[in-house]
């Protein structure tokens, strides 16, 4: 009898945070920088970025704030502070991140969003010289 009472609470006990807390919002920085530091190890091709924006997308989705005096919130701004800083990169650097996916993110196959990034900067680099 005991043993059902046991596990009759641990069903009433959610383990997750609020994700619409502080700790929801640092869970989602965790997961993000922890997704995105293995991408900055392989090879910088279109995948990469692609990828990487896209989770930049969806931790800045979940992380703006309500409003400028939401103090509920963690925010997107402050998620690049020195406190809670974990992606090993720049807010503007993952802005730039979002931009790619953006620019991309309707192409089904990777391998067409990887012929059309290297034309793009292909492209870049003629007009350079």
């Amino acid at each position: 009898m005991a043993r059902s009472n046991q596990i009759a609470i641990l069903k009433d006990v959610d383990l997750r945070p609020d994700m619409a807390s502080i700790d929801g919002d640092r869970a989602v920085i965790e997961q993000t920088a922890t997704y995105v530091k293995g991408l900055w190890s392989q090879m910088k091709t279109a995948e990469v970025y692609i990828a990487a924006g896209r989770e930049f997308k969806n931790a800045h989705d979940h992380l703006s704030k309500n409003s400028r005096h939401d103090r509920n919130r963690i925010g997107w701004v402050k998620a690049f502070g020195k406190a809670e800083n974990k992606f090993d990169c720049g807010r503007t650097t993952a802005e730039k991140y979002i931009a790619i996916f953006e620019g991309f993110f309707h192409v089904a196959n990777m391998e067409i969003a990887a012929i059309l990034w290297r034309a793009i900067c292909s492209c870049q680099s003629q007009a350079k010289h």
